[in-house]
């Protein structure tokens, strides 16, 4: 009897361990990334009276801090981490300074909904938004006449 105790309780505790291994790795859950996604790429800016003239770039693998003193970081993106939080978008990005000896975690909503605005994990009443360029110009190329017409959008 008693052996047959310590089989069950052996058993079970493999089985839970078996569960919990593969609701781990279950895909969806939390996904690393080779770089920044293509659409959180770009410079974002906040209306937040605490962030006057500052702003955050993200490149594919560059971070780049803009303070209002005119000072200027960059920190390259080590590792990108992305996880589903209810509808919303949760990226932790590792960021690295060698030069200076600094690594930090940026970690940030994302809703594409909400016309792709940011929310800092650490802050989440300040929204930052991309800020797109002033003047998006396209040139078309006529065929048929051989010119080039420029159009501001």
């Amino acid at each position: 009897m008693p052996g047959t105790i310590k089989t069950r309780t052996l058993t079970r505790l493999i089985s839970i361990l078996c569960l919990i291994i593969v609701a781990g790795s279950m895909p969806g859950c939390s996904q690393s990334l080779k770089s920044i996604p293509e659409e959180l790429r770009g410079k974002y800016v906040t209306n937040d009276p605490e962030y006057v003239d500052q702003f955050f770039e993200l490149s594919s693998l560059l971070i780049t801090l803009g303070f209002a003193d005119g000072n200027i970081k960059r920190y390259d993106a080590k590792r990108v981490e992305k996880e589903i939080i209810d509808s919303r978008i949760l990226y932790t990005i590792l960021c690295a300074n060698d030069v200076e000896g600094e690594e930090f975690n940026f970690s940030f909503f994302y809703d594409p909904a909400d016309d792709g605005i940011i929310h800092f994990k650490n802050k989440p009443h300040v929204a930052w938004e991309k800020q797109e360029p002033k003047y998006l110009t396209k040139i078309i190329q006529v065929r048929k006449s051989g010119t080039k017409t420029i159009l501001s959008v």
